[in-house]
Formats: C-alpha cells, sequence, structure tokens
C-alpha cells in the first residue's frame, strides 16, 4: 500500500506519532492514513493536500466573488471566462489563501461551465509552503490511532458497553469530536 496524493501526515509522521519502531505495520497504517484523510477531506468540503486541477469547469454565480473548490491557491496558470483569457490584478483579484476570485465593478459569468481554471491548491504535507497546519495532522494521526485501536479491539459497530460495575463505555463510530471541531475551522464559510 502506497500512501494517497491527499494524505494529511506520512508513514514517517505517523511512525513518530504512534511509537512504531520498524515498518512492519507501513501497509496497514497507510491504509488508516488514507481511510482517515479521505474522511476528514469530506468533513472540510474540500481536498485538503496540495493537487493540481487542470482546466477544471465552474459556473459563476453573478457576483462579484467566485469561490474555487479548493484553496490556499499557490499557483493560478490560467483562467478563461466564456472563452477569453483573463489576467490577474487586471480582469479580478486573486485572494489565494481564500480560494477567492474576486471582480471589482463586474460579476462572473453564470453560463453552466462558462469558468476554466488550471490551478495548484492545498496545503503541502512536508517540505513546502502553505504546509499542512498542525492542528489537521494532529487530529488525523489522532484518528488513524483511533480506528487502529478500534480494530485491535475487534468492537467494530458497537455503540456502547456495559460494564460489570453498572457503568458504560462509548465507542465513537465516525471522526472523533476533536477531528471534527479542527475540520470545521477549514470548511468554507459563506455569509
Amino acid at each position: 500500500m502506497a500512501l494517497n496524493a491527499n494524505a494529511i501526515v506520512t508513514w514517517a509522521q505517523m511512525k513518530a506519532y504512534f511509537g512504531e519502531s520498524d515498518d512492519s505495520r507501513q501497509a496497514l497504517f497507510e491504509t488508516l492514513i488514507n481511510a482517515v484523510s479521505q474522511r476528514m477531506d469530506k468533513e472540510c468540503g474540500r481536498i485538503l493536500a496540495t493537487a493540481t486541477y487542470t482546466a477544471v469547469k465552474l459556473t459563476g454565480n453573478g457576483k462579484a466573488m467566485l469561490f474555487l473548490p479548493a484553496w490556499p491557491v499557490t499557483a493560478l496558470t490560467s483562467i478563461k471566462e466564456d472563452g477569453i483569457a483573463l489576467v490577474v490584478d487586471e480582469d479580478f483579484y486573486s485572494y489565494a489563501d481564500e480560494g477567492i476570485l474576486a471582480k471589482d465593478g463586474a460579476k462572473w459569468s453564470t453560463a453552466p461551465s462558462g469558468i476554466e481554471i488550471t490551478c495548484t491548491a492545498g496545503y503541502a504535507i512536508t517540505g513546502q509552503t502553505p504546509t499542512m497546519p498542525a492542528d489537521l495532522q494532529l487530529e488525523c494521526m489522532k484518528q488513524v490511532a483511533f480506528e487502529f485501536q478500534r480494530g485491535q479491539k475487534k468492537s467494530w459497530g458497537e455503540t456502547s458497553r456495559s460494564m460489570p460495575d453498572g457503568s458504560s463505555a462509548s465507542d465513537e463510530q465516525d471522526l472523533l469530536k476533536s477531528v471534527r471541531a479542527v475540520c470545521a475551522k477549514y470548511r468554507r464559510v459563506r455569509l
């Protein structure tokens, strides 16, 4: 197994977090990292890791602001509106960190798929900027550890357990509450 392009953490980071001393369970942990990264992307409503988007078709909203499906934008290679190439700072302004393109005194076309964009957007896991935020990486590692431990207990599908002393224990079935809370910070908020 190998890590998918949308992985939020590396095997080396997970290995250090979990205290693994060898690579014997690397394939298992990479599978868990891939699954958790995909679930976190879904929770955030976007792909968090750096990806290149080529000739992505968008439909404008008839307003001055166009919200891109991924951000932060690290490279805006081209943008066309109704087949006409646009120029940054002449035809529109780019707010790369937020993934927003804005026109001054004009509105984006509402023609279906009338906007075509090629860009690179998202966070790098290591070595480049912008780097994946540490809180996202920590929550990914927590969720991976949780999934691993749940598998070791063989408690799949269990929502609670009665204990001999009358108490009960709960086993979260989806993303941990702390993971959902951090993901909420990275979702697009529209007013």
